[in-house]
């Protein structure tokens, strides 16, 4: 009876059966997972363009800057074209750099437009419409090419933002990043949900990386709120590990009426690797 009694017990909590360091097997995947990432090289340069498609709803997104050159986002009832915004991207310090003219550059802080991991973090820590104040600076005096600092790509932040601790993570089953097979893990907010966003991660079986994620996204954009996800799909490009492509996907209210839901898909075309770019893209003010 006694044996009978324990193997009905292992059969309903066997989800939730600790491996010999104490954690479940999806917890242990997850950091797993999350160790590999951390291992990932972003590359010291890399130019490219974060591409948005036609909008097939009323929503969709601008890129706007004020009279202080900061760069930011709108959300609203844009009936918008193809768009693509040329971006280049330092490793050495995650400085991304985003051409909002032929001439002119802001530096910021913007999630949709950094393919790396570092990009990742900003969506878990800063969500869609979060902005680093940057002086715009212009291209007609390159100046000079910085030296590589020696140091590593900020991860400490990185690290912390995705911690284990925060979530009570489950075993979705089986799943595909396009033709790769992985584990479909779902991740609940042990704390407050606004600073465990992650929703859950696939896996790929291959290489024990995270092929693809999602987080939630909930803010506010002057008489606007939305709230929705935004999902991530990483790939190899070239010799790095990258942010292929992506969709946010949110219901946008104004004074608290609904104005609409919007699935706005995001992409990073034409990436080249060079060997190094003029610092005047990346000036601080």
């Amino acid at each position: 009876m006694r044996l009978l009694l324990a193997f009905l017990l292992a059969f309903a909590y066997g989800g939730t059966c600790l491996a010999d360091d104490g954690l479940t097997p999806a917890q242990d995947l997850y950091r797993t997972a999350i160790a590999h990432m951390r291992e990932i090289v972003p590359p010291p340069y890399l130019t490219y363009r974060t591409q948005e498609p036609a909008g097939a709803s009323s929503l969709g997104l601008v890129l706007l800057g004020d009279a202080g050159a900061r760069a930011f986002i709108q959300i609203g009832d844009f009936r918008y074209p193809e768009t693509s915004w040329a971006v280049a991207f330092r490793g050495s310090d995650s400085a991304v750099s985003i051409a909002i003219d032929p001439n002119t550059h802001v530096v910021s802080s913007l999630a949709l437009f950094d393919p790396t991991w570092n990009g990742a973090s900003l969506w878990m820590r800063h969500g869609l419409l979060a902005t680093t104040h940057r002086v715009a600076v212009t291209t007609s005096n390159p100046g000079t090419t910085p030296q590589p600092s020696g140091t590593d790509p900020p991860t400490i932040a990185v690290v912390h933002a995705f911690d284990a601790s925060g979530y009570r993570i489950e075993d979705g089953g089986p799943a595909r990043c396009e033709s790769r097979r992985g584990r479909l893990l779902l991740l609940y907010p042990m704390s407050d949900p606004a600073d465990h966003p992650l929703q859950r991660v696939v896996v790929d079986d291959a290489t024990g990386r995270f092929c693809a994620m999602r987080f939630a996204l909930a803010g506010e954009d002057q008489a606007a709120t939305y709230h929705g996800y935004v999902e991530l799909h990483f790939a190899d490009e070239g010799a790095y590990y990258l942010i292929d492509n992506g969709f946010i996907d949110v219901h946008v209210f104004q004074n608290g009426a609904s104005v609409g839901f919007a699935r706005i898909p995001f992409r990073y075309t034409d990436m080249a690797f060079p060997k190094t770019l003029p610092d005047a893209l990346f000036a601080q003010p």
